[in-house]
């Protein structure tokens, strides 16, 4: 797999850091889980959120995880 970074990603302060994550969280999940069809393509986002948000967990921790699924929660209504 591979990743192609823009000076927009590489910052020094790493205020871009979610998009890095949430691209190769992306290209894992995509790779790994291919839905048959488009009305199946929701496992796809699935996995690449719940893969992202862990990694989010990981590095910061588990409230700002929470915080993060709630706005994105929050933005689909």
């Amino acid at each position: 797999m591979l990743s192609f970074l823009s000076q927009t990603t590489i910052v020094g302060d790493q205020s871009q850091e979610y998009v890095l994550i949430r691209s190769v969280a992306q290209q894992w999940t995509g790779n790994q889980v291919t839905p048959n069809n488009w009305e199946d393509f929701w496992l796809n986002e699935g996995f690449t959120t719940y893969v992202e948000r862990m990694v989010l967990a990981q590095l910061y921790d588990q409230n700002f995880a929470y915080t993060e699924a709630f706005s994105g929660n929050i933005s689909l209504s």
